[in-house]
């Protein structure tokens, strides 16, 4: 009996505890109902603007993207660019734009179009992408000796995936022997060939043709076994008068 007049006192406590928290509560609310409904306002207005700016953004990107993908040529292209300088996906304006100029054959301006991209908040497989482009564009343009000084930069700097200054060493051995540099070939080959690594498919390629090049720079030329005959030098016949007859 004792024990059951306990438990009803012990309830009897907690529900007054919690009738007054309760108490309090409505206080508070009565209180400082003003503050309480603009804070709720506030966090409603918050959560639409920022449901309302996602959506904005989203269709403003799908505007962009349209946009660069619907571009036909460089001048609706460089207006997509003018229209939207500082929209992120604007990076995409700017790589086609370098195709169009590639596609064209405007080499300098296809570098100069990479360039303004790579001053640009853009990731950094992109980034190094674009550099070993810029290198190929420089030789296209001509430009062998800035070429082999772009992609060795690359094939030294650890910054670059393996596969790619594989690719670097390469091309810049490849660019030294067009232009009678052996000895510098084979070095920058080696360094290619260094780099290799089984279980990567793209360092294996370049390792390969590292590799093949390094070997047919050290196998000398094969001297043909008979020489073709010197073309015969034409003789005209001399003509002289005849005599006259005694």
């Amino acid at each position: 009996m004792a024990e059951n007049k306990n438990k009803k006192a012990m309830d009897k406590e907690i529900t007054d505890s919690l009738l007054d928290d309760f108490d309090k509560f409505e206080h508070y609310a009565m209180k400082y109902w003003k503050q309480i409904f603009a804070v709720a306002i506030i966090i409603v207005v918050v959560a639409i603007i920022v449901a309302v700016g996602y959506s904005v953004n989203a269709a403003k990107e799908r505007k962009i993207n349209n946009a660069i993908a619907n571009a036909k040529n460089v001048e609706e292209l460089q207006k997509v660019i003018a229209e939207y300088p500082n929209d992120k996906s604007i990076i995409f304006a700017y790589s086609s734009l370098a195709q169009k100029f590639i596609g064209k054959k405007e080499f300098k301006k296809a570098e100069a179009t990479y360039q303004t991209l790579l001053s640009k908040e853009i990731p950094n497989d992109m980034k190094w992408q674009i550099s070993v482009d810029c290198a190929y564009l420089k030789e296209l343009s001509g430009d062998k000796k800035k070429a082999i000084e772009m992609f060795s930069k690359i094939g030294s700097d650890s910054m670059f995936p393996p596969a790619m200054r594989c690719e670097a060493n390469f091309s810049a051995g490849r660019l030294e022997a067009k232009v009678g540099d052996k000895k510098k070939a084979e070095n920058y080959l080696k360094f290619a060939m260094n780099l290799n690594d089984p279980n990567n498919v793209a360092v294996s390629f370049w390792v390969k043709q590292a590799s093949s090049l390094l070997q047919t720079l050290k196998t000398p030329a094969k001297k043909t076994s008979a020489q073709a005959p010197k073309k015969a030098t034409a003789v005209k016949p001399v003509v002289t008068a005849p005599k006259a007859a005694k």
